[in-house]
């Protein structure tokens, strides 16, 4: 499988491409909307499921980073974005899947590849003022209130746009039902397999061998998903679960639940602590100052390891895969002996 890769990464490479700024807008003017003709791409992001993954004793990290969400399982999440055609243009290398979309496009350093006055089409988990990406994404209903016309007819255009990139994730998963149900190689090739699926899906939606029933069909998949997405963050939302014992909360307690943890706390512990933070400011000015230099420190520290960490397992593998080349060429030539022809056994008597 990993030389199988290198080749599946040649052919991605010349079907896949971005192409230049003018390509994009140009098709962006013909098959985008009158509202989105400046919009060059839309970009989302995709959570699949892959089956035995033991992040931690492998690749070092913790459960909760590979942890997604949105299926209650282990997997990856990996950002795709498409033109006015469906067709891929862009992908990441995968992030786990409890990475937030937002950071996944900031490491993998789109916006230097991306023109400054480019637009791109987004849901609202890319909103973030520190990107220089310029996102278009709809507008969020106030808390007690209803938005006014021109914005509800507003995101819905922008739905409207978004669905193309909804149909060919839709169309991908019904194709290669690998990224449906459960990816079972290692993690590693998820990637660059997504990747060939996507290429082989918008091929499929190009040449009409998917008809519109089947993206429809496709489109009524991801709905699907959303909702059953939207269900489990609503019970997450809950600070006390279904299955949640109102007996083992200690009296004068209330639970408090951060993530995926339920922590006990009394009432006035918070107004002690908040007390106690600004008295400190504002008597003591340096404990700020030195909580602060601590919390750099660790987080210099966090960061120093996690990238020598990384280095130390890049290095592994690329062993690793040397190593395996080399057993797999020994096999091979173990198994196919070359001939002694008249110029090899010149070589010989040499």
């Amino acid at each position: 499988m990993p030389r199988a890769l290198k080749y599946i990464e040649a052919y991605i490479s010349e079907e896949m491409q971005m192409g230049t700024y003018q390509q994009r807008l140009e098709i962006a003017q013909q098959h985008m909307g009158a509202d989105f003709g400046d919009v060059t791409g839309i970009i989302d992001g995709v959570h699949i499921w892959v089956k035995h993954l033991r992040p931690t004793s492998k690749y070092g990290f913790e459960h909760d980073s590979w942890y997604s969400y949105k299926f209650q399982k282990f997997g990856i999440n990996i950002q795709v974005m498409c033109d006015g055609m469906r067709a891929p243009i862009w992908t990441d290398l995968g992030n786990p899947a409890g990475v937030h979309d937002i950071r996944c496009v900031t490491r993998s350093k789109l916006e230097d590849k991306l023109h400054p006055n480019e637009k791109i089409l987004a849901d609202g988990g890319y909103v973030n003022s520190r990107s220089r990406i310029r996102f278009v994404h709809g507008y969020r209903k106030p808390a007690n209130n209803e938005l006014p016309r021109y914005k509800q007819r507003f995101n819905e255009r922008l739905s409207a746009e978004r669905v193309r990139i909804e149909q060919l994730f839709g169309v991908t998963k019904l194709l290669f039902e690998a990224f449906r149900v459960g990816f079972r190689g290692d993690v590693e090739w998820v990637g660059t397999l997504f990747r060939l699926a996507l290429v082989l899906a918008w091929k499929s939606i190009d040449r009409g061998i998917v008809t519109q029933n089947r993206l429809a069909e496709a489109v009524e998949l991801i709905n699907r998903e959303e909702e059953q997405e939207r269900i489990e963050r609503e019970l997450r939302n809950d600070p006390i679960q279904d299955d949640f014992d109102f007996d083992e909360v200690p009296e004068g307690y209330y639970p408090q639940r951060q993530g995926r943890v339920v922590n006990f706390r009394r009432p006035w512990e918070e107004e002690q602590q908040h007390f106690e933070m600004q008295h400190d400011a504002a008597r003591y000015p340096h404990r700020a100052e030195n909580r602060m230099q601590q919390h750099i420190l660790r987080r210099d520290r966090f960061e120093d390891d996690f990238h020598r960490h990384a280095r130390e397992r890049a290095e592994q593998v690329r062993n690793w895969r040397q190593q395996e080349d080399i057993v797999l060429q020994q096999r091979y030539n173990r198994a196919n002996p070359r001939p002694i022809g008249r110029f090899n056994l010149e070589d010989i008597l040499q």
